[in-house]
């Protein structure tokens, strides 16, 4: 459903993407099998806007990170992990 609770079409649906702005509708509920756990379940998502995509290809959302300061006393230690640092 968009702005104004109309009702999309199977081809306004295909273009949302992550970065959107929606509002959600949820249940939740417990359940015991299998050890038990908590859950949602889905049942009205609202179309708000258009956002910024989360992700284009591998690194797309790199930038949502914050920089941070890495040494290369903290490279050295990086438990094998091939850094490109």
């Amino acid at each position: 459903m968009g702005p104004g609770k109309k009702i999309l079409t199977q081809a306004e649906i295909t273009r949302l993407k992550g970065g959107d702005y929606f509002r959600l509708v949820v249940g939740a509920f417990s359940y015991k099998q299998q050890g038990g756990g908590v859950s949602l379940g889905l049942n009205v998502v609202q179309f708000i806007k258009a956002g910024d995509p989360l992700s284009i290809g591998g690194s797309g959302g790199v930038h949502l990170l914050p920089d941070i300061e890495v040494t290369e006393e903290d490279a050295a230690n990086s438990d094998g992990l091939d850094l490109p640092f």
